[in-house]
């Protein structure tokens, strides 16, 4: 599993890129991460969830995917993603909010590329 993590201090947005093999829900998310019902953090991916489901807009085109900047590598994971039928979802985090875990997410980079599971959590600058 490749997975990239780090922590951002001075961002002024953070944007998403999340891609499931399977249809886009809670369930899904939880098994490509590997989260069972004993999952002892299982709390907190579920609201990590919550925040992604609310902030996310379906990339419907490749039309549309011009509207958004991702850098080059991004664009052509989604863009493979949609020409083989995949939906691939983006969002971003706003700047002040109250909740904890959209803090952390606000200030995170994470990568995860796996084949059920594509997420790029990524600092604008």
């Amino acid at each position: 599993m490749k997975i990239r993590q780090g922590f951002v201090t001075n961002s002024s947005s953070t944007s998403f890129v999340i891609s499931l093999r399977e249809k886009f829900s809670k369930k899904n998310f939880l098994k490509a991460l590997g989260v069972d019902d004993k999952f002892l953090l299982r709390d907190m991916i579920e609201d990590i969830w919550r925040i992604i489901k609310n902030r996310s807009e379906l990339i419907e085109s490749e039309e549309a995917l011009e509207e958004l900047y991702f850098d080059d590598p991004i664009t052509e994971k989604i863009k493979q993603f949609i020409e083989s039928g995949r939906e691939v979802y983006s969002g971003d985090f706003e700047d002040s909010c109250d909740d904890h875990v959209e803090t952390f997410l606000r200030y995170s980079n994470i990568t995860i590329d796996e084949d059920d599971l594509y997420f790029n959590l990524e600092y604008d600058g």
